[in-house]
């Protein structure tokens, strides 16, 4: 699954619009400080589809942004160990474990669009 990521500079007043206006479901949220209502990271959902939102400096500016979902995360681990002697890209995140129990790994490509590639390693059997 390919997942459209939005950034916005008000994580609450987009999910709201998205939820109000559009009819998507809010699914999750993530936020660093909980004193604060940015930056954020917010999942959202209509019917099957998946739209990210997140408010987090690092996903201003140029390019676009995409979350591309595993099944297992040696998915994850394969794809770095085929692109990571690669000079045509940036490795951003090298296929680590995150804190929020998924594995990453996140690029740039050519032309400025920003992937992360997942996978759930609390479902996954263990490594």
């Amino acid at each position: 699954m390919i997942v459209p990521i939005f950034s916005c500079d008000d994580s609450l007043k987009a999910t709201k619009f998205y939820v109000e206006a559009l009819g998507f479901n809010f699914v999750a949220r993530y936020q660093p400080d909980e004193n604060l209502n940015d930056p954020a990271y917010v999942t959202i959902a209509l019917n099957d589809n998946h739209l990210h939102l997140t408010s987090f400096p690092a996903s201003q500016g140029s390019g676009k942004m995409a979350y591309v979902y595993y099944d297992d995360p040696q998915e994850v681990d394969a794809l770095y160990e085929r692109i990571k002697n690669r000079t045509d890209l940036i490795i951003n995140v090298p296929a680590v474990n995150q804190s929020w129990g998924i594995r990453e790994l996140g690029i740039t490509d050519p032309f400025g669009n920003k992937l992360t590639f997942g996978a759930d390693v609390t479902a996954s059997p263990a490594r």
